[in-house]
């Protein structure tokens, strides 16, 4: 066996010579030895890079692996993005044992370097089908990445609220004891999380095959919904292991335009601007055909499979989508190959195809058949109702157990122009409970039209529903403050009491204080309750707040319970300013009860 030396660079000097099968053969961790092989020049079987190893048959010329040269075939491309990642393969045999053998040696491998109590947590996942496109499995393995920090930060999501909860009496104490100006500074304890950090280790290819390694994962079954461009194929939970189908190239995710750029380069890309008219179907049902075709198999002068992604959806309109598709090397042969319309305008240079669509009149069949826009579970009811099925209860059924993006985009929009009175008691029911299950964890994008339809529905529960989501820890605070204004204008006694007291719960969270008394105050009376319990909070500036608050907006309640907290108060001169404020509830409703009787 020849041996290679070793960069010192890499290695310290006592290692300066190792034998590839050393490196390749078990002899050292997975992780190290594939490192130091890589360095080496060793591939999987042992041997030096370029060697035909003894006994093994020679690749062909035509192999549909002989893209790979010698000197990137032992590259890594599922690890990272790189400006040039190369789709490899181990070119000698190797049985199915043998490979078995090198992903579970690669899981130990894995899960040593975990903690006891990470290692639960651990997960397999072997995504199949991986096909030769630039990238791809780079692309897999971002998207498994992302997987694993969704994981982690449910994990985690414990010890981040018990790190705030220090934080916030921290500060209290602070500002208790503080003179009661300039800056107040304190210190709190941070609560470390009980598991490490999120990571994912790239184990062995196999044919058209790659297998990862990925922590923390504490759901098998949500890794497919966790990541774009795969399937899930099975589910093993006793050896922790999730077998995916990569999909790609295929249709990608709206919400992921820009990954076309780390797929292909610019010049490996054609962007298609497509008119069409709104004879036929619906706005989501016109552009799935269009991105259908334009990345359909027979479009490719090379004879790849295409993506065909909306590029930036904020500039796609009722009547016109702007397509990026990929790989196109010739843009002058895919434009001959376009029949789903007429090409308009064409610039070779700035690679750009202008062209008018011919919408067919089937055009909601021939969007929702194919591959690439399915739902993840397969049934293609999801996009209509079944036979005898009646709109409404289809649209409850899609946003109570589909994932289907097109499904539940058409099931809102059906929601959203049917009135309630126009339902029967079983749909309104029915839809009720969908929507109140929808939002429990609803996707960011979905979340503003789903309260929108829970507010026009009213099922029996949706005002706690919002008021839950505005109080809940992982939204924006302008999505908070958007969603605390919207609950506030509903006419209806619960909405008013649940949004009074949502703004009480934020009204501490930065950014939102403004916001929360502004709603508290637009209330008027429906929040007294809701307000009138802080007057006793323990933080004096918040007792403050109360009180000038509760002299706006209070009744009779208001001005008895400013007195009494008044007479309790030990800050002489907090117990001053609850005194005023009582003064001007008794000023305010004394000029109301005039004005009714001037009237």
């Amino acid at each position: 066996m020849t041996e290679s030396p070793i960069p010192e660079a890499v290695v310290p000097r006592s290692l300066v010579v190792v034998p590839c099968s050393v490196l390749t053969r078990g002899a050292l961790p997975a992780m190290v030895a594939a490192a130091l092989a890589a360095s080496a020049g060793c591939d999987g079987a042992g041997t030096l890079v370029g060697e035909t190893p003894q006994g093994a048959p020679v690749a062909s010329s035509n192999s549909s692996y002989s893209q790979s040269t010698p000197a990137t075939r032992n590259a890594n491309p599922g690890v990272g993005f790189s400006s040039n990642p190369t789709r490899v393969r181990d070119d000698a045999p190797r049985s199915a044992s043998s490979y078995a053998k090198e992903i579970e040696n690669g899981r130990r491998a894995f899960e040593n370097s975990l903690d006891a109590n990470e290692k639960r947590l651990a997960a397999t996942v072997i995504v199949t089908d991986i096909g030769y496109a630039e990238g791809e499995p780079a692309f897999l393995y971002e998207q498994l990445r992302k997987a694993a920090s969704q994981f982690y930060s449910e994990q985690t999501s414990g010890s981040r609220a018990a790190t705030e909860a220090n934080r916030k009496r921290a500060e209290q104490e602070a500002v208790k004891g503080s003179a009661g100006f300039g800056p107040v500074w304190y210190n709190y304890e941070i609560v470390e999380a009980e598991i490490g950090r999120s990571r994912v280790v790239a184990g062995p290819t196999g044919d058209k095959e790659r297998v990862y390694y990925l922590f923390p994962v504490s759901d098998l079954g949500r890794v497919e919904a966790a990541a774009h461009g795969v399937e899930q194929v099975s589910v093993d939970s006793s050896s922790r292991s999730v077998t995916l189908r990569s999909v790609l190239p295929g249709v990608l995710p709206d919400g992921e335009p820009d990954k076309l750029a780390d797929l292909y380069p610019p010049e490996k890309q054609v962007r298609v601007v497509v008119k069409y008219d709104t004879s036929f179907g619906s706005d989501s049902d016109r552009q799935a055909w269009i991105k259908k075709e334009a990345g359909a198999p027979d479009m490719s002068p090379e004879g790849d499979r295409l993506l065909s992604v909306a590029k930036h959806r904020w500039l796609s309109t009722s009547d016109q989508i702007t397509l990026s598709v990929a790989p196109v090397e010739d843009v002058e042969a895919y434009k001959e190959r376009i029949e789903f319309g007429d090409v308009t305008d064409f610039d070779a240079n700035a690679r750009v195809i202008q062209v008018v669509a011919k919408i067919p009149a089937d055009v909601k069949e021939l969007a929702r058949g194919g591959s690439g826009m399915r739902s993840s579970s397969g049934v293609a009811s999801d996009r209509e109702p079944a036979p005898g099925e009646a709109e409404t209860i289809w649209a409850a059924r899609v946003l109570r157990n589909s994932d289907d993006y097109w499904a539940r985009k058409e099931a809102i929009k059906h929601l959203a122009r049917t009135l309630p009175e126009e339902a029967t008691e079983q749909e309104r029911a029915v839809v009720g409970e969908a929507l109140l299950f929808s939002m429990r964890a609803p996707e960011r994008m979905e979340r503003d039209d789903l309260s929108s339809l829970l507010i026009t529905w009213r099922p029996d529960g949706y005002a706690d529903m919002i008021r839950k989501q505005i109080e809940g820890s992982d939204l924006w605070h302008n999505d908070k403050e958007k969603l605390l204004r919207k609950l506030a204008d509903v006419d209806d006694p619960a909405a008013k009491k649940a949004a009074a007291e949502a703004a009480v719960a934020v009204a501490d969270e930065r950014w939102m204080g403004e916001a929360a008394v502004d709603v508290l105050r637009d209330l008027g009376a429906a929040a007294e309750d809701a307000v009138i319990d802080r007057l006793t909070d323990p933080d004096p500036k918040v007792r403050a707040d109360v009180a000038t608050l509760l002299g706006e907006i209070g009744t009779e309640k208001s001005a008895d319970r400013l007195l009494a907290q008044s007479k309790l108060e030990t800050d002489r001169a907090l117990a001053k300013h609850m005194r005023t404020a009582r003064g001007n509830v008794n000023r305010r409703l004394m000029a109301g009860s005039a004005a009714g009787d001037d009237r």
